[in-house]
């Protein structure tokens, strides 16, 4: 097989079963770290004499899963805690506004007070049954005050505040374009349809990719159950991160146990098909049952079955056997994949001096 190594991140994807049919729940291209770790518990067999070591046997095999994406992801958050993700959200709104010259006169019991018209939408309540806040400083300075504002009104009353200033005002609204999740205290994970994929390079100086990818490894991991554990951090000067991170589960237990996983290696288009015919030097004597391989150009040899239908002998084989010694030719056909998924048929042919049977 010719050396090959795992190189840079790959990425993964993240699907959920709805109704017996999966559905993609995200797409993660930003990864930062993707670790795969495997553990299983020894315990130890010894007696006799001194106490040596006579066996092991093994138990709580473990398969962990690690995942850390640059990119904020609520479908993470949604996983990790087992929530749904809901149509509409709080959102902070900041707005420069100007001062409008109030009423003539206060209506009684109130102070008069000139106002801002909010532009962008109108306070929210944070909590139920509470009204809304605003935060409002003059314009220049960082000195804000806060001023409950009834749900729906968009006129606010600034004391002190002289017609034609600037001020800052934030406040939340909710917006229906936003998404939320709703976070229980009672929270548990769910499980995730994972499939990591990373990809191969060529190590080898002989091969005819070196320094591309040659190939891909994907793990599939049909029960993907994340741990809970998780944070979300920023700094000033880095990027947050969020990780994913959890343990496969068993799935389709049959008479051998369950799997957690499956782990494939494909070859690059260019990787996959045979460039040449080579016979195993030990089986090339009349009565030997011949030893065909086809060598690809990865450098892995593949035999093939005597009786494959794309594969002749001239002269033929009798009962599976060189049946004469001298010249023979041996022809085998497949079909290379192209990048752009056509198929190209490809013919080899070798020519193998076949010895007499040694007396």
């Amino acid at each position: 097989m010719a050396d090959m190594f795992l190189g840079g991140i790959g990425y993964a994807q993240g699907f959920e079963n709805r109704d017996g049919q999966l559905v993609k729940i995200f797409e993660a291209r930003t990864l930062t770290d993707a670790t795969v770790s495997f553990s299983v518990t020894a315990e130890e067999v010894r007696g006799g004499p001194g106490n040596p070591l006579l066996g092991q046997f093994f138990h709580n095999a473990n398969m962990g899963i690690t995942l850390v994406d640059t990119m904020f992801r609520l479908e993470y958050i949604q996983k990790l805690i087992g929530a749904d993700i809901l149509n509409g959200g709080i959102g902070l709104v900041s707005e420069t506004l100007t001062v409008e010259a109030g009423p003539a006169t206060a209506p009684a019991g109130t102070t008069k007070n000139n106002f801002v018209t909010l532009k962008k939408g109108s306070p929210s309540p944070l909590l139920e049954g509470q009204d809304g806040v605003i935060w409002f400083s003059k314009a220049g300075t960082d000195d804000f005050l806060s001023l409950s504002v009834p749900a729906g009104v968009t006129e606010v009353p600034i004391p002190g505040a002289t017609v034609g200033d600037s001020y800052c005002v934030k406040y939340y609204d909710t917006f229906e374009s936003a998404k939320r999740i709703m976070v229980r205290s009672n929270f548990m994970p769910s499980e995730i349809f994972l499939v990591i994929t990373s990809n191969l390079y060529a190590g080898s100086a002989n091969v005819v990719t070196t320094g591309k990818v040659a190939g891909t490894v994907t793990i599939k991991v049909p029960r993907f159950q994340p741990s809970g554990n998780f944070e979300m951090s920023v700094s000033a000067a880095t990027a947050g991160t969020i990780s994913l991170e959890g343990n496969a589960l068993a799935y389709n237990n049959d008479c051998e146990g369950g799997l957690y996983a499956e782990i494939s290696m494909m070859y690059a288009s260019e990787y996959t098909g045979y460039d040449a015919l080579y016979a195993d030097q030990d089986y090339i004597t009349v009565g030997d049952i011949p030893a065909i391989y086809a060598i690809g150009a990865n450098k892995t040899p593949k035999l093939i079955a005597n009786n494959d239908a794309n594969i002749t002998f001239a002269p033929a084989l009798v009962n599976g056997v060189w049946a004469q010694s001298g010249a023979e030719t041996i022809t085998f056909k497949y079909w290379r994949d192209n990048s752009d998924g056509s198929q190209t048929e490809i013919t080899l042919t070798k020519t193998q001096e076949i010895s007499t049977v040694t007396p």
